[in-house]
């Protein structure tokens, strides 16, 4: 026989402590569990007619700063009760303030005899608190405690993506919480989204994504070229089951681009290179990245595809060489510039003579007749190439300027369409 059973067909659980029963009589070798009153020696009765404890104590597991409810449950086997009163308390002091639990007898139907039921809400309970469930009686305490606990609220440990934004608008997206590999505990019905537009600014509520949506939410109303955050938080089942909001990511809405380079020029170098410059007025330019970069495009000329990217430079720099392009054909450049997205074109534009209000560049064998002179722009260094500085189409054959050096010439076609390429190099000591 189990020396956990006592009497009754070896049925009942043996109340006594370290289960040290007498297996004959059913009583306690030496003293009774803690959570048990030894009604012989209280009411000088029969044992086995006056086993009276505490069976459970339980404490609702609940989300944190919810109501937490403590129930104690009571076993009696006799079938008056001897009206023990019951406490519910945070302290084994029965001095100190307890919170007396109802004496309500209901029948149980898994056992004989009646469960007494005595509960108490808290709502300043917090997870470790302790409590215990009382009965005094003439020889000390019945008592059985258990110890509050909560859920852990989820958290996403990844921050958003960017899905698309526009000048006024963001659109995010983010993957769903995960047991694994996230924080907290299960099941998550949904998620909160929170933005804000400043790091000392509150955090806005915006709305509530349930997790059987897509997840996935734009933000509109936002402000042109404003560096915005965006944060989602967990919620599981429960009241207050919202957890902690995740790791922020942070995007800026575009700036509107207002104008396009002008003044777009090409000027032949060479047989075999084009130089473009254009020109941008700073002031028009009022996005906080700046001008980050241009871009330059071209298109056979009277070709109906879409122009091609040839080159990009920093934004700091307003031309560029262009080589290899095929002999004998006549182009178009035009060109863009970029803060956080890209401006419309530019007008199409080359140096040479003019066709359908655009320039071209015809390369052939017997170029046209270019300016005698041209004007570089300011913001190009003169130094950008260490000894080449400008090419013009002249008559004469060699031609010196002291204030920048000597001229390199080349004789290009015959008779009334001779010119010389002439190719300026400069003196060591010029700055």
């Amino acid at each position: 026989m189990s020396t956990r059973l006592l009497w009754c067909n070896c049925r009942e659980e043996c109340h006594c402590d370290s289960d040290a029963c007498d297996r004959v009589t059913g009583e306690c070798v030496g003293c009774c569990k803690h959570q048990w009153i030894d009604l012989q020696r209280d009411v000088k009765k029969p044992y086995f007619l006056y086993i009276t404890g505490i069976i459970n104590v339980t404490g609702s597991k609940t989300n944190p700063g919810t109501q937490w409810s403590v129930t104690c449950w009571v076993g009696e086997l006799q079938q008056t009760s001897p009206g023990y009163t019951v406490f519910l308390s945070q302290s084994m002091d029965l001095s100190s303030t307890s919170l007396g639990a109802t004496s309500i007898l209901t029948e149980a139907s898994n056992r004989t005899g009646f469960i007494q039921r005595g509960s108490i809400f808290k709502t300043d309970a917090q997870a470790g608190d302790t409590f215990y469930c009382v009965i005094p009686h003439s020889t000390g305490f019945a008592w059985l405690n258990t110890t509050m606990s909560h859920y852990d609220l989820p958290m996403i440990r990844e921050s958003p993506e960017i899905v698309d934004m526009s000048q006024t608008s963001v659109t995010i997206k983010w993957r769903a919480w995960d047991e694994q590999t996230d924080v907290g505990d299960p099941p998550v019905v949904g998620y909160i989204l929170y933005y804000r537009k400043d790091a000392t600014d509150s955090w806005s509520y915006v709305t509530v994504i349930e997790s059987t949506q897509l997840l996935q939410y734009t933000q509109t109303n936002l402000e042109e070229d404003t560096i915005y955050a965006f944060s989602v938080s967990a919620v599981r089942e429960g009241d207050m089951g919202e957890g902690p909001m995740g790791p922020p990511m942070t995007v800026k809405t575009l700036c509107e681009v207002p104008i396009t380079p002008t003044a777009v020029m090409v000027t032949i170098t060479d047989l075999n290179q084009l130089n473009v410059t254009w020109q941008v007025d700073d002031n028009d330019i009022m996005c906080s990245t700046g001008i980050t970069a241009y871009t330059i495009y071209y298109k056979v000329d009277g070709s109906s595809d879409d122009p091609q990217r040839i080159t990009t430079v920093s934004g700091s720099i307003m031309y560029t060489i262009i080589e290899g392009l095929e002999p004998g054909e006549s182009y178009t450049f035009m060109v863009s510039l970029t803060t956080d997205q890209a401006s419309p074109l530019s007008e199409a534009s080359t140096a040479g003579r003019q066709r359908n209000d655009k320039q071209h560049y015809n390369k052939h064998k017997d170029p046209p007749r270019a300016p005698s002179q041209v004007t570089t722009n300011s913001k190009a260094p003169l130094d950008a190439h260490p000894t080449r500085i400008l090419c013009w189409w002249g008559r004469s054959a060699h031609k010196v300027i002291p204030q920048l050096g000597s001229v390199e010439s080349r004789s290009v076609g015959a008779g009334s369409h001779q010119h010389y390429l002439h190719r300026v190099y400069r003196q060591p000591s010029v700055v």
